[in-house]
């Protein structure tokens, strides 16, 4: 077994909400889809975890350290949110957000 390979896996399923879709619709093909590469054994034993209780987990998660966008990439809009500590309701906010960015 790959301890590594193990732990990325975990990782991802709780800070990346597209993988965790794809892992519920099959862990084996989502793996091998991303990447990591996994024994039977491993796979078999990650299948038992009871993804809500992950998913549960990466909701308390502070959305800074979550994968967010398209393809798990993180959105200009979340970028901004991210430097400045703030959240994002409306395009007035957004731009708020710009001009407190760049006096960063």
């Amino acid at each position: 077994m790959s301890q590594e390979a193990v732990e990325r896996l975990l990782g991802r399923l709780i800070t990346d909400e597209r993988f965790r879709r794809l892992a519920a619709d099959s862990l084996e093909s989502a793996s091998l889809q991303e990447g990591y590469c996994l024994s039977p054994a491993e796979l078999r034993l990650l299948s038992g975890l009871e993804l809500e209780g992950v998913t549960e987990l990466a909701g308390r998660l502070d959305p800074g350290l979550c994968r967010a966008g398209p393809g798990g990439r993180l959105t200009k809009k979340r970028l901004l949110v991210n430097r400045i500590g703030a959240s994002l309701s409306d395009k007035q906010d957004l731009t708020l957000t710009k001009k407190r960015a760049t006096q960063c």
